[in-house]
């Protein structure tokens, strides 16, 4: 595991140790320093069905076995050339690869939006998870997947609210001194707002009010033709890139 991926993994084990798998088949394993996320009800969802924080220690044949034939990715940290290599022999293909941000927690953080922005406890829970699961298009039986990250150690959820409407929803958790600022959607008819950018700020602000020196997040490396607009409003919130993931696809 890189360092700076330590409070993203913690956040999603945490995600899917809470998850209700007697209705969804949801859970987590793990192996070694590896977390493997299961979502057996979203067979097509590789983001979920993912592993994170496996390095050269991790065996590509144990992956496959917790999987069991379900579509799945492995994401690489960096440096973990050989296990690149195993998962190449273990028949795994190079997919979409994503960029690793990191920042200083800066008390000071702040970005302009119409909206207003709260943090919410478990009364407000699908507040937060409705814009993130209609942002992400997923699935609606995910709203009781995702609000049951409210009010976990260490978890603060944050909503957009456009009125009396949640539109936009983001976590930022705190591991040690490192926050991860994650789970951020808006939904289609509220972007373009500063919804991202006002939620980014606000998660960096409570990071360093939390003790963190250090945040990080993460999201698709740019591509041509495409629009990048998480990837601006990153950048626009003072974090830099630092490191690009390679993520491997199951046979």
């Amino acid at each position: 595991m890189h360092d700076l991926e330590r409070a993203e993994i913690a956040a999603f084990a945490a995600m899917f140790d809470g998850a209700p798998e007697r209705n969804h088949g949801f859970g987590v394993a793990r192996l070694g320093e590896a977390v493997c996320g299961i979502a057996r009800s979203l067979p097509g969802v590789r983001d979920l069905n993912r592993v994170c924080g496996a390095d050269d220690a991790t065996d590509p044949a144990e992956i496959l076995r917790v999987y069991d034939g379900l579509e799945h990715i492995v994401a690489v940290a960096p440096g973990a050339g050989g296990l690149a290599e195993r998962l190449a022999t273990a028949g795994y293909t190079p997919a979409y690869a994503w960029m690793k941000f990191a920042g200083p927690a800066d008390p000071s953080a702040h970005a302009p939006t119409d909206l207003r922005i709260e943090a919410v406890g478990p009364d407000r829970a699908r507040d937060f998870a409705a814009p993130v699961v209609g942002g992400f298009g997923m699935p609606d039986f995910m709203i009781d997947v995702i609000a049951g990250a409210v009010g976990r150690p260490g978890w603060t959820c944050l909503v957009a609210y456009d009125g009396d409407a949640p539109v936009s929803g983001a976590a930022l958790v705190v591991a040690g001194d490192q926050g991860w600022l994650g789970m951020g959607a808006t939904l289609p008819e509220a972007r373009g707002r500063g919804a991202q950018s006002a939620l980014l700020a606000t998660r960096i602000r409570l990071a360093a009010e939390a003790g963190c020196t250090t945040v990080t997040t993460e999201t698709g490396v740019r591509e041509e033709g495409t629009p990048g607009r998480s990837y601006r409003n990153i950048l626009r919130a003072g974090l830099e890139e630092a490191f690009e993931r390679p993520n491997w696809v199951s046979p």
